[in-house]
C-alpha cells in the first residue's frame, strides 16, 4: 500500500527540535526577509523537505529565498484570490522553484481552478475543512474528483486529525496530506498528537 506523503504546516522555527525523530515528509514555514539566515541554520540540522508558505506573491521574497536557501525551493501559496495569471508569470519568472497553489472545495468554482491550475503549478493544495462530519466528508468526495480531474498531485488539508485522517485518505487518495490544528495544543505542536496522526495516516487495513 502507498501511503501519502505528510507535511506539518505553520511550523515555528523554534519548533523544529520537536520534530526531530519523527518521520513528516515535509514542514511548512511562514517566514520573512529578516528571518532568512536563522531559517538556513535550522534547516541544516533536519532532512525534511522545505515549504516555504507566502500569504501574496512577494517577488523580493521569493528571490531572497532563493537567494539564501539556493535555487530548488518550494512555494506553496496561501492567498486563494491570486489569480490564475499571477501564478503564471510566477512560474516564467522564477523557473527554478516548484509552486503549490490553493483550491477551496467550499467554493463553486473549485474544479474549474483546479483545472487550471492543473497546466501552471506543480502540486495543488486542496482545502476541504468544514466544522459539521457530513459536510466534511462531502467536502473530501469533492477533493477526490479534483484528484480525478487533474493531472498534478494534490495536497488535502483543511480539519485532518488522528481520528478521521484514514478515512479522507481512502476516499480522496491524495499524494500528501498537510495538518496544521489537528496536532498543535494551544497553538503549539503537540509531539504526541504527531505521533498519533501518523499513525493513523499508516493503517494498513482497507
Amino acid at each position: 500500500m502507498t501511503y501519502p506523503k505528510v507535511y506539518v504546516s505553520d511550523i515555528k522555527l523554534n519548533e523544529f527540535e520537536i520534530l526531530s525523530g519523527i518521520e513528516i515528509d515535509g514542514v511548512g514555514i511562514k517566514i520573512n526577509i529578516s528571518k532568512l539566515e536563522e531559517l538556513k541554520s535550522t534547516l541544516k540540522q533536519f532532512s525534511v523537505e522545505k515549504i516555504f508558505i507566502t500569504q501574496v506573491a512577494d517577488f523580493k521574497l521569493i528571490e531572497a529565498l532563493m537567494d539564501t536557501l539556493g535555487k530548488e525551493i518550494t512555494l506553496q501559496i496561501q492567498d486563494t484570490s491570486l489569480s490564475i495569471n499571477t501564478l503564471a508569470l510566477i512560474k516564467k519568472h522564477f523557473e527554478n522553484i516548484k509552486i503549490i497553489a490553493p483550491v477551496n472545495v467550499n467554493f463553486e468554482d473549485a474544479l474549474d481552478k483546479a483545472t487550471k491550475l492543473d497546466e501552471i503549478v506543480d502540486c495543488i493544495f486542496v482545502c476541504a475543512q468544514h466544522k459539521e462530519k457530513s459536510k466534511l466528508i462531502e467536502n473530501w468526495q469533492k477533493a477526490a474528483i479534483i484528484n480525478l480531474k487533474t493531472q498534478k498531485p494534490i495536497i488535502l488539508a483543511g480539519s485532518l486529525n488522528a481520528d478521521n485522517i484514514h478515512q479522507a485518505i481512502k476516499i480522496v487518495k491524495p499524494f500528501a496530506v498537510s495538518v496544521i490544528s489537528g496536532v498543535k495544543i494551544d497553538g503549539n505542536v503537540s509531539c504526541d498528537k504527531l505521533v498519533n496522526f501518523l499513525k493513523n495516516t499508516k493503517r494498513m487495513e482497507a
